[in-house]
């Protein structure tokens, strides 16, 4: 199974044999502006460029994940599985096949041998009122993936069962007295909690685009370095400008 950072933020390329699809795409060279700023400049993979999709997947219908103009650019035809607020902004432009998904469900992406299975659990709160995390494993056997862009917790792993590798953010942000992504000392006990051997960064890099009036609003903390210390040596954190990660590989080096 390789996982594909497709830009320096939190766009995804996951394949696994003949099976590919992207989580959260956002395949234009855009700006976001509200609560939230985002100038989006570096795309490492165009829209021409993605292979065949098979799925897509969106933790929420919030712009910074659903990039209506992104999903614009794929075949209308394309599966978008994600919220129900997602899937309905999916729909709004034209895209034919939407399903919505709630923590508890789970659903397969792919044929065959090479499907993936995606378990749908909770993120953190307030995120849990409008986001997903998922779990992800191949149907046949191989590397199982806890995936959450938010907010992990410890209580929230104890019901994910084991998972290789966790996926999440590195840097922490508080709007105010309102977490919106984990800092390092709760993805670790996240990763501990499932026994993962390897964490991924993604949500890179969250205040980097924030106007003045935001950056004294979002308090942000946070490193990978800071997340490898508070893991311990028993876990890989890898680094934030690794690109293609060919987690079975890294799994059986481990």
């Amino acid at each position: 199974m390789l996982l594909q950072r497709l830009d320096d933020y939190q766009t995804w390329l996951l394949t696994h044999g003949s099976t590919a699809l992207l989580i959260d795409p956002w395949l234009s060279a855009t700006t976001l502006r509200g609560s939230f700023n985002r100038n989006h400049l570096n795309n490492f993979m165009s829209a021409e460029q993605v292979p065949h999709l098979d799925g897509v997947v969106l933790c929420t219908h919030v712009p910074d994940h659903c990039r209506v103009e992104s999903l614009a650019l794929l075949h209308p035809a394309t599966p978008v599985h994600g919220t129900p607020k997602a899937a309905k902004a999916a729909r709004g432009i034209g895209m034919t096949s939407t399903h919505a998904y709630k923590v508890g469900d789970s659903f397969v992406i792919g044929t065959g041998q090479d499907a993936l299975k995606f378990d749908v659990v909770k993120t953190g709160w307030p995120l849990s009122l409008l986001a997903l995390a998922f779990v992800i494993e191949p149907v046949v056997g191989g590397t199982r993936i806890y995936f959450d862009p938010h907010l992990p917790s410890r209580s929230l792993a104890s019901a994910v069962g084991h998972a290789d590798a966790v996926v999440a953010p590195m840097r922490g942000v508080r709007a105010v007295v309102i977490p919106a992504t984990a800092g390092p000392a709760r993805v670790a006990r996240s990763a501990a909690v499932v026994g993962a051997s390897m964490i991924i960064p993604t949500a890179l890099d969250p205040k980097r685009d924030m106007s003045w009036w935001q950056r004294i609003a979002y308090r942000g903390w946070g490193s990978v370095a800071a997340v490898q210390q508070c893991a311990g040596p028993s876990v890989r954190v890898l680094s934030e400008d690794q690109l293609l990660i060919d987690l079975d590989d890294l799994m059986t080096a481990n």
